[in-house]
């Protein structure tokens, strides 16, 4: 992509990261006397990132070029779950989405390991999709990575740029079929490597 007035020549592409993994990357080719209005340009261009991405604060799925998740499919009246369900959903998830402000004055982390138990039909999926909606409601990003679809390494990179974030992963279990040690010591560096970063992300 070419700029005249500025002679420059704009090359855009995608760079993958240490620690923020897959990224988009924009460089730029000018002549020196332009440097301020290049770095103007680049200010513009992080403002822009920062505050009105269109991932931030919405419901995406894992994917490297992300899908947007319908997070008005489940009527949050309709759903009901035992009371002592209800209230470890409130006190280990929902509170942290619902008083983030709080919590942040009362520097009570931002970050945890959340873990949905339990067999077949009672409720696990629903419970990610009304977590959604409130993470949503609170300005969180919410990624569901999906099994044998997204990368849940690289979906916990992602949520860092976009924290606070919740990351969902959908049978969790399955990473553990067939996965050799070096896997499953991979997955726990990652989670790991992210609390300790003080970031605020849900896992």
């Amino acid at each position: 992509v070419g700029l005249n007035i500025l002679e420059a020549v704009f090359t855009l592409g995608g760079t993958k990261d240490k620690e923020l993994g897959l990224l988009f990357r924009l460089a730029v080719e000018a002549p020196k006397k332009y440097r301020k209005e290049i770095t103007a340009f680049f200010e513009i261009v992080e403002d822009e990132l920062k505050n009105a991405s269109i991932y931030r604060g919405n419901a995406i799925n894992g994917a490297a070029d992300p899908g947007f998740i319908d997070v008005d499919a489940i009527d949050p009246k309709s759903v009901i779950y035992a009371d002592e369900t209800m209230r470890q959903l409130g006190a280990n998830l929902w509170s942290l989405l619902d008083h983030t402000e709080l919590m942040r004055e009362e520097k009570i982390p931002l970050k945890r390991a959340v873990l949905f138990e339990g067999p077949y039909g009672t409720g696990k999926t629903l419970g990610g999709l009304l977590t959604a909606q409130r993470a949503v409601r609170n300005n969180w990003t919410f990624i569901m990575v999906r099994p044998g679809q997204d990368d849940l390494h690289e979906a916990l990179q992602t949520a860092q740029i976009y924290a606070p974030s919740v990351v969902w992963f959908e049978d969790i279990d399955t990473l553990s079929t067939g996965a050799n040690a070096m896997d499953i010591s991979k997955l726990l560096d990652t989670l790991d490597g992210v609390s300790n970063k003080g970031t605020e992300i849900i896992a």
